[in-house]
């Protein structure tokens, strides 16, 4: 088998290596927009095997790929798709991090998983091409790989597969570089080495992979917590960094119950209420948030609880349970809107058989790869997707009682869904919603006068089903010994609407437990919860009728401050000036990208060139370049007396204050201005023609000379001390 043979397979050990990372991150679930790292690691693969074959220095190469990696990461993050959205992403992105704060934005995490998969690609693809050691090409991999493996606890597979290939990748590069050295010096050697070369590489990969396994299971614990004591700090420090950049990303993989246990988590479009739930203690789901934990303990007369987890909303009312209309399904937005208070951003482990049903706190705005479900009065009613793992960002709906008072009783004509009660309800109950509600003037102050007067009801799940033939709502408030979450709810729903007030059922789970450890929501089944949601100024906003529960817990909107048309413009102008500015970087960055390509590209050209060509050309480059800096030659002139009336030029350019410190930069450019004269006399007037070390020679002194004579230049604008 020949050589060429051989580097198709190590190209293809090198593929698939990189393509493991992108494709563990999918499995794990944990960030969002993962759909596109194969393409980005592919892309990276590609330019990185590229730039591996062009004679550029690092310093060029390595800032070039950084540019193109961060476009393609603002890409993938939607970035380029709302420029205003994007400037406010970026202010928030830059407060909290200078705070020291997690940035809980799933287009972050994006942008910096992005990134992560392009470099590990770009580098590994890069170090192979440029025949560097396999082990410096492959370390952003592994190090990658190992990372992953370690925050999700998952991908340890991939991760071993990864090692394996690197060290057959190390074996490669070694065999390349012994034939390079045996090629220069003569060495006869087999042509058909590497086959047994790779195989005994392979072999030494098997027996490192097995002892890592064995060292693993026979360390003496001593050891391992000795190990432990002296890593930590790092690790602790480490993850701090991690979660305060991926803020936005379900990093931990948190414990629950088996699947198969429990009753799930679904929620139909249609709710029968019989007989009472049989709700155990089962983990249901993990929800990590982006706000403060809760205090651990608060007196029993200052309790109060927060808006759960909603599943589905309900609105037709049966006289037995609930059902709904015809639902459609949107796709959610992945880019949020333009927003600065009242976001939570939630990140959901479910580990209960769930179906199709997701959560979040009302009102969900953003998520990737969700679908929303509305109904036949375009309201969002839930969330729908086969995700156990996802994130979702919510605006948390606030209300101001005196502004609650102040809305009208007036709805639009598409919210009549919402007044509809069945023609079977019995007459006492809208007789005693009215009762309840006498003397309140507006919907809210009907809300609350009816939430705190089934709040005197006894709470059970002891009750038997309701009687064959009878209304639910009818029963529970005359005749039952009481009810559950089911009860209390449907029986707000039908009592506001009976006096006018738009109501819906909604169903999900309360916030459940806060689990120190973890950093997260603990919910369990036994927390599943029904509540009823009221239309008051142009949103849903929760109650808390069931007796025993804590009542809700109203956030309320920071005060504004009433700003004059004056400044409102002002604000205007400035975030259009920002826009602009934003636009004009990217230009510029775009343009800089564009000016180094076609340097390079110039570069190639100018080395492809044969020496006979090539020299006489950088001649008269360097001889443009003197005429700028104000050299007074003649066309006749020969080198011998060119070069001299150069480097006296570049002594006198430089003012007497600075020349000290540019006295370096002054001799490199005489040294290279005479470098390149010497090859084109001897060129011209000798009869030993330069050859390929003296092109070479030239086109160094051209690279050291170029910019050095812009800066000359640049003094020569500028006024003398």
């Amino acid at each position: 088998m020949s050589m060429q043979t051989g580097k198709r397979l190590a190209a293809s050990v090198l593929i698939l290596c990189a393509m493991l990372l992108p494709l563990s991150i999918i499995e794990a679930e944990w960030a969002p927009g993962d759909i596109w790292l194969p393409a980005v690691s592919m892309i990276g693969l590609m330019f990185g095997a590229a730039t591996g074959h062009w004679r550029v220095s690092r310093k060029i190469r390595w800032p070039l790929s950084a540019i193109l990696g961060l476009l393609i990461a603002m890409l993938a993050a939607g970035l380029f798709t709302h420029a205003q959205v994007s400037l406010v992403k970026l202010t928030h992105w830059i407060s909290d991090l200078m705070a020291g704060q997690a940035v809980n934005d799933p287009a972050m995490v994006t942008v910096w998983v992005t990134l992560w998969v392009w470099w590990a690609s770009y580098s590994a693809a890069q170090g192979f091409a440029s025949s560097g050691w396999a082990l410096e090409a492959m370390l952003p991999l592994l190090s990658s790989m190992t990372i992953h493996s370690i925050y999700t606890r998952q991908g340890w597979a991939y991760a071993v597969m990864v090692l394996f290939g690197s060290v057959i990748l190390m074996a490669w590069t070694a065999l390349s570089k012994h034939q390079s050295s045996w090629d220069a010096r003569a060495v006869d050697y087999p042509a058909d080495l590497w086959p047994e070369w790779i195989g005994s590489s392979m072999i030494i990969a098997t027996l490192a992979c097995l002892l890592g396994l064995l060292l693993s299971v026979f360390t003496s614990q001593t050891t391992i917590e000795w190990m432990r004591k002296t890593v930590d700090p790092s690790i602790t420090q480490v993850r701090q960094f991690a979660e305060r950049m991926l803020g936005g990303a379900n990093i931990h993989t948190l414990p629950g119950a088996p699947l198969g246990t429990g009753s799930g988590a679904f929620l139909p479009t249609s709710r029968l209420i019989s007989d009472p739930p049989q709700l155990a203690d089962d983990i249901v789901m993990w929800v990590k948030i982006s706000e403060a934990p809760p205090p651990e303990y608060v007196p029993l007369p200052l309790q109060t609880s927060k808006p759960g987890w909603r599943g589905l909303s309900y609105s037709i009312y049966t006289g037995r349970g609930w059902d709904n209309a015809s639902l459609d399904t949107r796709a959610l937005p992945d880019v949020l809107p333009l927003l600065t208070s009242g976001i939570i951003t939630q990140q959901f482990e479910i580990v209960a058989q769930h179906g199709d049903t997701l959560f979040a706190l009302n009102h969900p705005l953003a998520g990737s790869g969700l679908a929303a479900l509305y109904d036949t009065s375009q309201q969002l009613v839930g969330l729908r997707g086969a995700r156990s793992r996802y994130i979702v960002v919510s605006r948390i709906i606030q209300i101001d009682e005196q502004l609650a008072r102040q809305q009208p009783s007036s709805y639009p004509p598409e919210l009549a869904l919402y007044l509809q009660l069945p023609a079977t309800l019995p007459q006492r109950v809208r007789d005693l919603a009215a009762e309840v509600t006498a003397g309140a003037a507006t919907p809210y102050d009907k809300a609350i006068k009816v939430q705190a007067f089934l709040r005197t009801y006894p709470y059970t799940l002891t009750l038997p089903p309701p009687p064959a033939n009878r209304d639910l709502v009818d029963y529970f408030l005359f005749d039952a010994p009481g009810g559950y979450c089911d009860y209390y709810a449907s029986a707000m729903v039908i009592m506001l609407r009976s006096v006018g007030v738009p109501a819906r059922l909604a169903s999900g789970y309360t916030r459940g437990s806060y689990n120190d450890e973890h950093g997260a929501y603990l919910v369990a089944e036994d927390d599943a919860h029904s509540w009823p949601e009221v239309y008051l100024g142009g949103e849903w906003v929760e109650f808390e009728p069931t007796a025993g529960r804590p009542e809700l817990e109203r956030p309320r909107p920071t005060p504004t401050t009433e700003l004059s048309a004056r400044q409102v413009r002002a604000a205007q102008v400035w975030r259009e000036r920002l826009t602009w500015l934003a636009w004009g970087v990217c230009g510029i960055v775009i343009l800089i990208g564009a000016a180094i390509a076609r340097q390079l590209w110039r570069e190639r050209q100018l080395a492809a060139l044969p020496a006979e060509e090539l020299v006489p050309m950088l001649y008269q480059r360097l001889r443009q370049r003197a005429a700028w800096l104000g050299v007074d030659t003649r066309q006749s002139d020969t080198p011998d007396e060119f070069v001299p009336a150069l480097k006296h030029k570049v002594e006198q350019l430089v003012a007497p204050a600075r020349r000290k410190r540019w006295q370096n930069h002054i001799h490199i450019t005489q040294q290279a201005a005479e470098q390149i004269g010497q090859i084109y006399r001897a060129q011209s007037y000798s009869p030993h023609k330069p050859g390929q070390q003296e092109k070479l020679l030239a086109i160094e002194a051209w690279r050291a000379l170029r910019w050095r004579v812009w800066l000359m230049r640049l003094f020569k604008l500028i006024p003398r001390d």
